[in-house]
């Protein structure tokens, strides 16, 4: 620690200073004084005790009350909201499902129409390579009897035979 090099030297600047006289009242300032409340006596404190707790319990019931109120009101838009909500989820979802049966009732209606075309096609395809198919085995089965009758008849023989 350092200690100034001379204490004997009064300092010429105060910070303060101090006036020492008699206080001119007895009594110290109200500001000042410790202030005591007196105690009612015993009846009164408990009338004041049961004021107290009635107005206590007036305000508590009231503050229930408005909490009760509040939440009933809320309970209600929340109701409203939920059925709202349910309302248009079973119309939309109704509404999906009649889209739905249509576009698949619409889907079968043409693929059976394309089917029953692709099957008008097929047997009319059929019905003329059967005939075909007729015609063709009619026409070898002339060509082999007129093969069999040319080979039995001797006037073919003799031009074959000659030919050879």
């Amino acid at each position: 620690m350092s200690y100034p090099i001379n204490l004997s030297k009064k300092s010429t600047s105060l910070a303060f200073y101090h006036h020492i006289a008699d206080p001119v009242k007895e009594e110290q300032p109200s500001l000042l004084r410790y202030r005591h409340k007196k105690r009612p006596p015993p009846k009164e404190l408990k009338k004041q005790l049961d004021q107290r707790q009635k107005a206590a319990e007036e305000r508590r019931t009231m503050l229930q009350e408005e909490m009760v109120q509040k939440l009933s009101v809320r309970l209600a838009r929340v109701a409203l909201i939920a059925d709202r909500h349910q309302r248009q989820t079973t119309s939309s979802w109704e509404n999906a499902q009649k889209r739905y049966t249509r576009d698949v009732d619409e889907h079968v209606r043409r693929r059976t129409e394309q089917i029953s075309l692709r099957l008008k096609d097929l047997t009319s395809h059929n019905q003329a390579v059967q005939e075909r198919k007729d015609a063709v085995m009619r026409e070898r089965y002339l060509q082999k009897l007129d093969h069999i009758y040319e080979s039995r008849n001797p006037k073919t023989l003799s031009r074959v035979f000659k030919n050879v």
